[in-house]
């Protein structure tokens, strides 16, 4: 379904609709009347478009961020310009929080990953290296003997081979973090950056700060549920602000008004893929904030967002990235490898099966692989459900 059904203005309805049939020109020209250019400011001037509407028009605004540097900014300004306005209060409290550093299975066996300060946790350990289950911190890395030493919680050494890491292990038995400096008043909005099911609270669920007391921090959940996290509670370290959020976040997501933020030095995230999610993601009006419209504009006609695929790496299929003219319609498509040369005869190239002297070759005989089998009832043949597009965010 290629059919934006959220917009409502005229504006967006083009813009949707060029940005779903790959023309991001023609879906930023639609939006011009939208755009404005803020050089090295778009987060301070987006927090400061959201802070100058009523407090009701932000319930149903959305900010929208390219990358996790841009989402930090706005956070941190739109909860400054809170504080100036008297709707967040109180002394606040000051946490340490852990901040998830990004990376692949296959980057996590590379020693440069790693980092003197990061925490692993190790969801089922790694037996073959005698490295158990649990949370460690990082504190030296070995680059002579290719090591990274780990202290757990009990103090005791442990030293990691990232390199003899399985790569067939599960997504997540390695995870690495950083802790950083992070205050909370009352009134604050944040989002949870891991999830316990056991008390509903959900990664990148949103929630409020209620109140802030020797007991605890009590939160309100998007479920409008209320709950108390006393101090030292492992989830008190696995949140952030949650005024901005990423392009992946907002996925499934609908509000009536959006601000998006694009900064052309996030490369690899101005691309046409994370620009069609955050268009598509409003209603009535967007305001989309970048530091340079035609740097913004020139990344997205030339990143189409791909990722490259195991079959691409193997070499069982060819992707011309560059071979899609800017604005052409259509995905990206990809080719089989050339097949090898037929080797050629006195009469020219032979058919497959036939030698030299024009006799088949019995073992190349057509042979039917399954056997023929009753054409099934007809109840059966029901149609199959059209395929969604899928963004790969």
């Amino acid at each position: 379904m290629n059919i934006n059904l959220r917009a409502r203005s005229a504006e967006l309805k083009v813009a949707a609709a060029a940005a779903n049939d790959y023309r991001p020109a023609d879906a930023l020209a639609a939006l011009k009347g939208m755009t404005t250019e803020a050089p090295g400011r778009g987060a301070e001037v987006a927090a400061e478009r959201w802070l100058a509407l009523s407090p009701e028009i932000r319930e149903s605004t959305i900010l929208l961020a390219s990358g996790r540097k841009v989402r930090a900014d706005i956070n941190a300004a739109v909860q400054e310009g809170l504080l100036d306005q008297g709707l967040v209060n109180g002394p606040g409290l000051d946490l340490r929080v852990l901040d998830k550093v990004t990376t692949t299975r296959e980057e996590e066996r590379y020693i440069q990953t790693y980092a003197a300060g990061q925490r692993v946790d190790f969801q089922k350990g790694v037996p073959s290296q005698n490295i158990p289950a649990g949370t460690m911190r990082v504190t030296r890395i070995d680059r002579t003997g290719r090591t990274v030493e780990l202290v757990d919680e009990q103090g005791r050494l442990h030293r990691l081979n990232p390199e003899k890491l399985a790569t067939n292990r599960t997504e997540n038995s390695v995870r690495i973090t950083r802790e950083k400096p992070l205050k909370i008043y009352e009134g604050d909005k944040v989002r949870w950056t891991d999830t316990d099911r056991d008390r509903g609270l959900i990664n990148a669920d949103r929630a409020t700060v209620l109140k802030i007391d020797a007991a605890g921090v009590t939160f309100e959940t998007s479920t409008k549920m209320q709950i108390t996290l006393p101090p030292g509670d492992p989830m008190l370290q696995r949140l952030d602000l949650g005024y901005a959020l990423n392009a992946h976040m907002a996925q499934g997501l609908t509000a009536d008004r959006g601000i998006a933020v694009f900064d052309s030095r996030e490369q690899n995230l101005t691309n046409e893929k994370l620009f069609l999610v955050n268009i598509t993601r409003v209603r009535d009006s967007l305001e989309l904030i970048v530091d340079s419209g035609p740097r913004v504009e020139r990344g997205i006609v030339r990143n189409a967002g791909e990722k490259t695929s195991a079959l691409e790496t193997t070499g069982e299929v060819t992707i011309d990235r560059h071979g899609r003219a800017p604005g052409r319609q259509g995905p990206i498509a990809s080719t089989p490898p050339a097949s090898p040369p037929q080797q050629s005869g006195p009469q020219g190239p032979r058919p497959p099966g036939i030698s030299p002297d024009r006799t088949p070759d019995p073992s190349t005989k057509g042979r039917p692989v399954f056997p023929e089998r009753e054409a099934p009832p007809e109840q059966y043949n029901v149609p199959l459900p059209e395929r969604q597009r899928d963004w790969g965010l």
